[in-house]
């Protein structure tokens, strides 16, 4: 079964929480994108470099603007706490609630 990229509006939290629960690749119509995937460091984007190796382990990441600001390995969630853009952090802050909201779904 292939997957297509769904296009998605940066403000509409749910459906991202929803691609995130569900490693389902997304992009939005600016610069946020989650998806699956192998990575290497050269997908590692402005990530310090403390991280990149376990971002390299992921198996689907958030991005933005080409730097991964969020990774899930193994089920387990990383999202550093690394200040970038204003932009950026608005999409860490996106993803920080997706993840929440994700959280309470599969807890529920």
């Amino acid at each position: 079964m292939t997957r297509t990229m769904t296009n998605v509006s940066t403000r509409d939290a749910q459906t991202i929480a929803s691609h995130i629960a569900n490693r389902y690749d997304f992009q939005t119509y600016g610069a946020l994108s989650g998806r699956n995937g192998t990575f290497t460091r050269w997908d590692s984007g402005r990530l310090p470099s403390e991280y990149v190796d376990d971002f390299a382990a992921a198996g689907y990441a958030v991005f933005s603007y080409g730097t991964p600001i969020a990774w899930s390995r193994h089920g387990v969630w990383t999202v550093p706490d690394t200040r970038y853009s204003v932009t950026t952090t608005r999409h860490q802050s996106t993803t920080r609630y997706a993840l929440h909201i994700a959280a309470e779904s599969c807890a529920a």
